[in-house]
């Protein structure tokens, strides 16, 4: 199959410049509609007893819940609110549901990122943060939180660093995948839907089953190698297919703009590829009638960066194009059309899914449940967002990052990272281009996010007590 040119948005936002304006969108006068006088009669118009009242019918009840976590995905590959059009499927499904427009990774990696999504809690509660790390057996992960409900839980990743480090035992059943060398095949994600349906069948799922599955997604992950792509896949004299090709694409992008340009078409297109097979799952899905009951949440591990803020990849740094996801929410019960500001985090995956599937809140979450914010969106209080991680090169050296409300009440980001403090003005500056940390009038803002750095209060009611409270 040939994937259609990538639109001009994502583009632009991918190589930093702006598309040309469009026509005007607005319609020509003599389109406009008619005058009030050509409007029904009001005996015309139904009796208020016999009007349909929609907000008296209760949801489905959510029976299912699937998680749909796409590895190495940033947040401007995927729309919300605005549709970028490399997803046009997801895109659909997630605006019948609710997207949080700055979401933020705890990391920069697939295995804190994944076990915190899993758990609620930050990579130092998890205590999984570096390789070889194990999640701490007195932490909950999902799977353990839902089988105490009579649930059953499934896993399929593509990535064996979110399976791996005590993850996939939590599961009563799994099917991943072993990743040699790190050479993740963009095709495993045909194995990811293939395999998360044979379990389903294999365990007797029907539609009065009660059941949970995590889904790891693996195609943007390097290499950037789309099947079916219409683009080059031997460029700059490399074979982005090959095993071990990475290495020198990164070197020849820090002095070629145009390997660079094409690498992120690459980039980009392999959210084409994942959309298909997120497609074909949600088929399969539909075919055994189990989508009335089921509750999704799309979301990402971490990010990808193309020296935007001096780095490559992921798990090199805090800046937003590595820990930037998508989080977006759909299914019974969720809110349609809601498109919400301000920041969330991958902790606040699990107390929102067991929020909205009715199921007991956990004691250990670190972050909050988002439904009150799709129920009242104008209420809008404090946010923050923790990001850590250690870098492979300095082993030892954690770099931070936070996006929280500050003092004014406007959104700021904070990191510190190799003796360098950066402070950004998220509400003007979401991009992250203008460091203000030394503006002497931001000084207030930059020691409350010093301190929420050292004292490190992570629940999130704690949190808001310290920083907030009367």
């Amino acid at each position: 199959m040939r994937h259609p040119a990538i639109p001009t948005v994502l583009l632009a936002a991918l190589l930093g410049c702006s598309p040309d304006a469009g026509d005007d969108p607005l319609p020509d006068d003599d389109t406009a509609p008619p005058d009030d006088d050509t409007a029904p009669d009001d005996d015309t118009a139904p009796d208020d007893d016999t009007a349909p009242d929609d907000d008296t019918t209760p949801p489905p009840e959510v029976r299912a819940i699937v998680l749909l976590v796409i590895d190495t995905f940033r947040a401007d590959l995927l729309g919300c609110g605005e549709p970028v059009g490399l997803m046009p499927g997801l895109e659909e499904r997630i605006a019948s549901g609710s997207c949080f427009q700055t979401a933020t990774s705890v990391a920069s990696w697939t295995a804190p990122g994944t076990a915190s999504i899993l758990s609620g809690v930050h990579p130092g509660t998890h205590t999984l943060e570096e390789p070889g790390d194990l999640v701490a057996e007195d932490v909950d992960l999902l799977p353990d939180m839902v089988r105490e409900e009579g649930w059953v839980s499934f896993q399929k990743s593509g990535n064996n660093h979110a399976s791996d480090s005590g993850i996939a035992p939590r599961f009563d059943a799994n099917a991943n995948t072993d990743v040699i060398d790190g050479y993740m095949r963009s095709e495993i994600d045909a194995e990811v839907v293939a395999d998360s349906l044979s379990l389903l069948d294999s365990h007797g799922i029907s539609p009065e089953s009660r059941w949970l599955l995590h889904t790891q997604f693996v195609a943007p992950h390097q290499p950037y190698c789309p099947p079916d792509t219409t683009l080059e896949t031997v460029y700059g004299g490399v074979d982005y297919c090959a095993t071990g090709s990475n290495g020198t694409i990164a070197q020849l992008c820090k002095t070629d703009s145009d390997v660079l340009e094409h690498t992120r078409r690459l980039y980009a297109d392999e959210a084409r590829y994942t959309d298909l097979q997120i497609a074909d799952l949600v088929a399969g899905l539909e075919a055994r009638g189990l989508m009335e009951h089921t509750l999704f949440v799309v979301t990402s591990d971490h990010g990808e960066e193309f020296y935007e803020h001096g780095s490559w990849g992921h798990n090199s740094g805090v800046g937003r194009e590595q820990i930037a996801v998508p989080l977006a929410f759909f299914g019974p019960g969720v809110p349609p059309g809601m498109v919400l500001p301000g920041v969330a985090s991958t902790v606040d995956i699990v107390p929102t899914l067991l929020d909205l599937a009715g199921l007991p809140p956990t004691p250990q979450a670190e972050g909050r449940s988002l439904v009150p914010l799709m129920d009242d969106p104008v209420r809008i209080p404090p946010y923050r967002a923790f990001t850590w991680d250690y870098l492979p090169a300095t082993k030892d050296l954690k770099v931070w990052s936070i996006t929280a409300t500050g003092p004014d009440g406007d959104l700021w980001s904070f990191a510190m990272g190799q003796q360098v403090t950066f402070l950004y003005h998220t509400e003007t500056d979401p991009s992250q281009s203008l460091n203000v940390a030394s503006v002497p009038g931001n000084a207030e803002v930059l020691e409350l996010l010093e301190r929420m750095r050292d004292e490190s209060i992570f629940r999130w009611d704690d949190w808001v007590d310290a920083y907030y409270g009367d």
